[in-house]
């Protein structure tokens, strides 16, 4: 967030100023809220794949030690 981004007009008042930076941030809070739940989201997938990808290596290896017997 940049407080300086030039409104076009020549000189903002304080409640201007303070309107614009309380939309800012709503808008930011929003953001946070959506990439919070999409990083929640991959990080269900994360931990899905490790599972997943344990399942496969323990397969591998009970694979890999019945052909050996």
């Amino acid at each position: 967030m940049n407080i300086y981004t030039p409104t076009g007009e020549k000189l903002e008042s304080w409640p201007l100023w303070v309107r614009r930076l309380t939309d800012e941030g709503m808008v930011l809070k929003s953001r946070v809220i959506d990439l919070e739940k999409q990083n929640d989201e991959l990080t269900k997938e994360v931990t899905d794949l490790k599972v997943r990808c344990c399942d496969i290596w323990k397969q591998l290896t009970e694979e890999q030690a019945r052909n050996v017997r």
